[in-house]
């Protein structure tokens, strides 16, 4: 469930901002999974972001 959700966030950037934000809920997710997600897209650029993605694949 983790790696469909890092999937649809990576397809999603505003979704990422929603959650960076705390107008967007995971749920089933912990507050240590959210954290480390958010971890995970704090780097800029999407070339960044895919380079990222490779840890959830």
């Amino acid at each position: 469930m983790l790696q469909r959700i890092v999937e649809t966030l990576t397809q999603n950037p505003g979704m990422v901002q929603k959650l960076q934000a705390g107008e967007l809920n995971l749920v089933g997710i912990s507050e240590s999974e959210k954290t480390a997600i958010l971890d995970v897209f704090q780097t800029e650029g999407q070339k960044e972001r895919k380079q990222g993605m490779v840890y959830w694949k």
